[in-house]
């Protein structure tokens, strides 16, 4: 079967492009999942260092946040 053909085939089958718009909305999730535990790391290192007394400049540049979400920081 040529590549073609099976793309027809796979367009043509609704119960093959329901699963993968599955797939796909799955995929998103895991990225948006992963993207808001990278930030959450990020801010608990900013956090971390805030409390150890780093100065806000350092931290900034550490961490790519701006002075002030390292100052709303708790």
């Amino acid at each position: 079967m040529t590549a073609y053909e099976e793309l027809r085939r796979f367009s043509s089958d609704e119960e093959m492009r329901d699963l993968e718009r599955r797939r796909r909305r799955f995929l998103e999730d895991q990225r948006i999942y992963a993207d808001a535990a990278r930030d959450e790391g990020i801010a608990q290192v900013a956090r971390n260092m805030k409390r150890l007394g780093s100065d806000f400049d350092f931290i900034a540049q550490a961490t790519g946040l701006s002075r002030a979400e390292i100052e709303r920081l708790d």
